[in-house]
């Protein structure tokens, strides 16, 4: 006879907790919004603010899901990165151009700073944008004033990204602690998971500083190969 246990292991149940504690987020904002407004508890001048409410939180629903199916991959061994020579220009400007509805909704500026000529790395574009998306919500949810965003792409030799913010840096510290919590057992969300895989991957250098001018975050790139 074959006997199920009724409790997982623990760092399953740590996982699932995790995963359902993220899914709460977004989710119940848009029961909340679809019940209000169903039963008309809200006038009609509000509806607009609802349907953006909603809209911005099935935007995070869609992100917890890729990053979910990242982690899986993640935990089955199967995440890759796929290094190329790669501009970080576009890279930079896309990610504040995709977050800067998103960051005014919260009452934060976002802006990016690229210089004219190319800033070329070895990396994954696509799994770069990911980490600084997640960097760059963490701050914004942790702010306690209204803040400003700033990323900065400096370059190429070294080729680093710095964002600065005049707030958040409780966001900060939590992000970092966890992107550098390497293989603890400790739960961290499924975007922490991802962004710290990736900056592993990429064996990126980042770094914290705080002074009168706000919060500096910095991610440094490996220097290129020298040929020989």
């Amino acid at each position: 006879m074959t006997v199920l246990s009724s409790k997982p292991a623990s760092a399953e149940a740590s996982w699932l907790d995790r995963l359902a504690h993220d899914l709460r987020g977004p989710l119940s904002p848009i029961r909340s919004a679809v019940q209000m407004l169903r039963n008309g508890s809200i006038g009609s001048e509000a509806t607009p603010q609802m349907l953006e409410l909603i809209d911005r939180q099935l935007d995070e629903l869609v992100e917890l899901i890729d990053d979910l199916a990242d982690r899986v991959t993640i935990e089955r061994d199967r995440f890759r990165c796929t290094p190329r020579p790669t501009d970080l220009r576009p890279i930079v400007d896309a990610v504040a151009v995709k977050l800067s509805r998103r960051m005014s909704n919260l009452g934060v500026s976002l802006t990016a700073v690229v210089p004219d000529s190319d800033v070329e790395v070895q990396c994954d574009g696509t799994r770069i944008a990911q980490l600084l998306g997640y960097l760059i919500r963490k701050m914004a949810a942790a702010r306690v004033d209204a803040a400003h965003i700033r990323i900065e792409l400096h370059g190429p030799s070294p080729a680093c990204i710095v964002i600065h913010t005049t707030d958040g840096e409780f966001g900060i510290a939590a992000a970092l602690r966890d992107l550098a919590s390497g293989g603890a057992a400790v739960p961290v969300s499924m975007a922490a998971g991802v962004a710290r895989t990736i900056a592993q991957m990429h064996e990126l250098t980042l770094s914290h500083t705080v002074d009168a001018d706000g919060i500096h975050v910095g991610i440094a790139f490996p220097p290129a190969p020298t040929s020989s």
